[in-house]
């Protein structure tokens, strides 16, 4: 029998309930950094930080979906020792490793290459996946873009990578949020999750950009679309998202 397959959105009562457990744990993560030097602040990204949290339900079963958090260091006031990348990753896994045994049932934070990854299984069936988030680490540059910690397996190396820079797409999405026209998103981006479910080449972010500038574009063009007072607003022309994604999904 040929499986069947598509996305759905997850409700907000549902993921808002992930929400607030990872916070539990994250949040005092956060003090207990401060404590040993390491500034940081915590902020929900992604699908999640956008309100687009899907699932894949395939032959009618709920497939687990996930959210993704930055955890932003502050470079300039590092401990010395923490600016050796290993240390700091291994550190804050695990500190985080210790707040998740204290408070919850989660699975111990694994090093990820670009993320630490906390999975939850279900706890009649320890093998089956129920929900998981990410945490980057991420920290700004002296011309203040955000980058990325990165592990490099191959060679066992750390270092900091230049994240995708989402802000002039998430400025037209704000746009169209004000315009009334975020329903109209929703529908479109589904529609393109769903039309690439199985291409490794069309992830969230990207389904996320196509939608965003497919509308926009479209309300532009028409002689009475609600976006046409926008025109000739400095919106980037030139913008380009680089570098390795801030964001998994």
């Amino acid at each position: 029998m040929k499986k069947t397959s598509e996305y759905v959105f997850v409700h907000k009562k549902v993921y808002k309930k992930y929400i607030n457990r990872c916070r539990n744990l994250l949040e005092p993560l956060v003090k207990e950094l401060k404590k040993i030097g390491v500034k940081s602040k915590l902020y929900l990204t992604g699908s999640g930080g956008r309100h687009l949290v899907m699932q894949k339900v395939v032959n009618g079963e709920k497939r687990p979906f996930d959210l993704d958090f930055n955890l932003e260091i502050e470079l300039d006031s590092l401990p010395k020792k923490f600016k050796d990348l290993k240390v700091l990753k291994d550190t804050v896994r695990t500190m985080l490793n210790k707040q998740i045994f204290k408070k919850d049932c989660f699975s111990d934070g694994q090093d990820s290459t670009s993320v630490i990854s906390v999975p939850l299984h279900f706890q009649d069936d320890e093998n089956q996946l129920q929900f998981s988030f990410d945490v980057a680490i991420v920290s700004r540059n002296v011309c203040g873009q955000l980058q990325r910690l990165i592990h490099n397996k191959k060679n066992n190396g750390f270092t900091w990578s230049l994240a995708r820079d989402s802000k002039y797409i998430d400025e037209k999405a704000d746009i169209l949020r004000k315009e009334e026209l975020w329903n109209d998103l929703r529908n479109r981006y589904k529609a393109f999750r769903n039309q690439f479910i199985n291409s490794a080449n069309h992830p969230a972010f990207i389904c996320y950009i196509m939608t965003v500038e497919e509308i926009f574009c479209s309300e532009m063009n028409k002689k009475d679309g609600k976006l046409r007072k926008y025109c000739g607003c400095h919106l980037n022309p030139n913008w380009d998202p680089v570098g390795d994604s801030a964001e998994d999904d």
